[in-house]
C-alpha cells in the first residue's frame, strides 16, 4: 500500500535516570480537540484540493485553539484517498 505522506507533531525526547540506569523516553501527544475536529469534517478526500483543504483547516484550528502554530499535516492512502493519520505542531 502506498501513502501520500506529510506529517507534523509535538514530540518530546528525554533521557532519564532510573535506579542508576540511563533510559530514553519518547512522548508523542495530540491536542484533546483533535477527535472532535475529525468527527466534524467531511471524509471525501478524492481530490488533491480536498486533501490540502483538510490540512489547512487542521493547521488553522491548531492556531485558533492556541495549541501550537499554524502547522498541520495528514497522511492519505494513494489508492483509496482515505485519511490514515493527521497531526499538528
Amino acid at each position: 500500500m502506498l501513502f501520500s505522506v506529510a506529517f507534523s507533531w509535538h514530540a518530546q525526547f528525554q533521557t532519564i535516570t532510573l535506579q542508576g540506569e540511563m533510559q530514553n523516553r519518547f512522548t508523542l501527544s495530540m491536542p484533546s480537540w483533535l477527535d472532535i475536529f475529525l468527527s466534524s469534517r467531511p471524509r471525501d478526500f478524492k481530490t488533491p484540493e480536498s486533501r490540502m483543504e483538510f490540512a489547512i483547516a487542521l493547521s488553522a484550528e491548531n492556531a485558533r485553539r492556541g495549541t501550537g502554530g499554524p502547522f498541520g499535516a495528514a497522511i492519505f492512502t494513494i489508492d483509496t484517498r482515505e485519511l490514515v493519520s493527521c497531526g499538528v505542531n
